[in-house]
C-alpha cells in the first residue's frame, strides 16, 4: 500500500460531509492510521474504499516524521 494518512486525535472530525473521505480517494489515499477516528467519517473512509486503522500504541504516531515507509501488520478482532 503506498498511499496512506497518518493523522493524530479525532480524525475526520468537523465535517461528516462526504467529500472529506471523497477528495482522498480521488488523490489514491488506500488506508488512513490514525490515534482515533470519528464515527460519521470512519464510515466515508469505508464507503468510498479507504481502509480506516488506529495504532494499536498510540505514541507510536510520536514516532512517525513525513516521509518514512512504513510497513503495517492488520489484525481483525
Amino acid at each position: 500500500m503506498h498511499n496512506m494518512i497518518v493523522g493524530g486525535e479525532s480524525y475526520g472530525q468537523g465535517s461528516s460531509r462526504e467529500h472529506t473521505a471523497l477528495c482522498p480517494m480521488h488523490l489514491g489515499v488506500k488506508a488512513v492510521l490514525a490515534k482515533s477516528l470519528e464515527r460519521i467519517h470512519t464510515a466515508n473512509l469505508i464507503n468510498f474504499g479507504i481502509l480506516p486503522l488506529l495504532f494499536k500504541n498510540p505514541s507510536d504516531y510520536d514516532k512517525i516524521d513525513q516521509g518514512d515507509e512504513m510497513r503495517i501488520t492488520v489484525m481483525i478482532v
